[in-house]
Parts: C-alpha cells; sequence; structure tokens
C-alpha cells in the first residue's frame, strides 16, 4: 500500500475525513514511520544481506572492532570474504570461560561478538585485510515522504497493521481534540498482538548479545 492509501484509512479508522483535519499529513507520516520501524525492532521484519552500505564491513588487519550501520537491529550472520565457513557467534563471557587471553590473540576471526553498543568485535583480531558479509535484522532504509509513491519496506501483508501503530501515536497527540489515553492504549493493544510487545532498550541490547545459537552446547576454540 502506498502511504497516501494508509493515511486514508487511518483517518477512517479515528474518523478525521473532514477538512480542517484534527491531524496533518505530516503528522501520519511520522506516526507511520513510527511503527514501520517499531514493528522492525519487535518482530525483526526486515532480513537483508545485500545492502552493501549495511552489509558489508570492510575489515583492516590489527582491527577487531567495528561500527554497524545505526539500522541494524540485530546480526544474525557474519561470513569473511576469505573463508568458506561463517563465524560462529559467542560472548564475551564464552571466550572467557574457553579462551585464555582472547583479546590479544590474532589470527584468522573464527568468532564474532555482538556488542551492546552496536559494534562488531572480531576474535581473534585479524592478522589481513578482508571483507565481513553480514545478515542482520534492520530497520526501514529510509522514512517514508512521498504520499503516492512511497510504500512501507516491509512485507505488504503487514502494511494495513501498521494503521494500529500510527493510531496509537495519534492519540498521543496533545492536543484537547485528539489526546485519549486509553484509545492509545486501544490501538497500541491491537499493534501488540500483530507484531509483539515492546522491545525496551536493555532487551535489544540483550537480544543483540545473544547467540542465535544459545541452547547449544558451547565448544573449545583452536586459537
Amino acid at each position: 500500500m502506498k502511504l497516501g492509501q494508509l493515511i486514508g484509512e487511518a483517518r477512517s479508522e479515528v474518523d478525521d475525513k473532514v477538512e480542517p483535519y484534527l491531524w496533518a499529513d505530516d503528522d501520519w507520516k511520522a506516526y507511520f514511520n513510527w511503527a514501520e520501524s517499531e514493528a522492525c525492532r519487535r518482530a525483526h521484519l526486515l532480513i537483508d544481506s545485500t545492502t552493501s552500505e549495511i552489509c558489508e564491513v570492510a575489515i583492516a588487519a590489527e582491527t577487531a572492532s567495528y561500527p554497524l550501520d545505526a539500522r541494524v537491529v540485530s546480526i544474525r550472520r557474519v561470513k569473511l570474504e576469505s573463508q568458506t565457513r561463517p563465524l560462529t557467534q559467542a560472548t564475551r563471557d564464552d571466550l572467557d570461560a574457553t579462551v585464555y587471553d582472547w583479546e590479544n590473540r590474532k589470527g584468522y576471526p573464527e568468532v564474532f561478538i555482538s556488542e551492546s553498543d552496536g559494534e562488531l568485535l572480531l576474535v581473534p583480531k585479524p592478522v589481513s585485510a578482508d571483507t565481513g558479509h553480514l545478515t542482520v535484522a534492520r530497520l526501514p532504509l529510509n522514512d517514508m515522504t512521498d504520499l503516492d509513491n512511497d510504500s512501507p519496506e516491509i512485507a505488504a501483508r503487514y502494511h494495513r497493521d501498521l494503521i494500529f501503530g500510527a493510531c496509537s501515536r495519534a492519540y498521543l497527540k496533545n492536543d484537547e481534540d485528539t489526546f485519549n489515553i486509553k484509545k492509545s492504549q486501544h490501538y497500541e493493544a491491537l499493534f501488540t498482538q500483530k507484531f509483539g510487545p515492546p522491545v525496551s532498550a536493555k532487551a535489544e541490547q540483550m537480544r543483540r548479545r545473544t547467540p542465535r545459537n544459545a541452547h547449544v552446547r558451547w565448544r573449545q576454540f583452536g586459537f
């Protein structure tokens, strides 16, 4: 669906179809952009391995840590161009328990750590230049601004569900004719049914750090 269509359906939902509108188009643009990003945070709807600005990392010799694009929610896979197998995700605690002095080791990386501050850490520290190819869950690449041409980046089957999130924000607009906490909570509950509960900053950091195969018994690395 196009952004303009979504806004039209949202106006029908909140009975704001006659000018002068209680909510301007710019209000709705902000609400729908928030809703799409929030849905991606909660449900990891956008999985990407091809957008070079996000999914390719230039690896330098003697450098272990690399900042990730701010739109990355979590890393699902890391593979170096020079290697045939993807790296294994670990945590600092995993390596503290299994690999002596791992921070100072150098060699060909076997492990990656997804840091809570949004950085990628390679272990052992690489000894040569390389390219890292990432698969990530991410936020939308761009905000929607054009009513006639822009659409949500998430799958079309989820587009209408964004209306619930947009309406939940609309009823928080600080105006006597628009602010309604009960209606906001009602639409937030519907949005949660579709995309899951809100993720706190602490929980998002934990998600980022925790390996997706955390249930697998840990192994001793050879580096």
